[in-house]
């Protein structure tokens, strides 16, 4: 639909079968982009124009937070090889 008097319009989409809300992923605007420091191959980061320091702050920890979380998982991982390799 476009609104009269403005360049704007606003676009309606549905999903015909049921879906869970985390598979749903939509977005549009003029976002600035952000690869991640520590992981630029893997990670990429988007904000509103003008947010950059905020989205350097908020994910300045998450490279930490990875580590943690997946160390003992690595750990458990490695532990159980080792044990039905000898």
């Amino acid at each position: 639909m476009v609104h009269e008097g403005t360049n704007t319009s606003t676009h309606y989409f549905t999903v015909d079968e049921p879906v869970a809300a985390p598979n749903i992923i939509f977005a549009a605007g003029q976002f600035e982009v952000y690869a991640d420091p520590k992981y630029p191959d893997r990670i990429t980061h988007f904000c509103l124009p003008g947010r950059q320091e905020i989205l350097k702050n908020a994910i300045s920890f998450l490279g930490d937070v990875r580590n943690y979380l997946l160390l003992p998982f690595l750990i458990t991982i490695l532990s159980n090889e080792v044990h039905t390799t000898i």
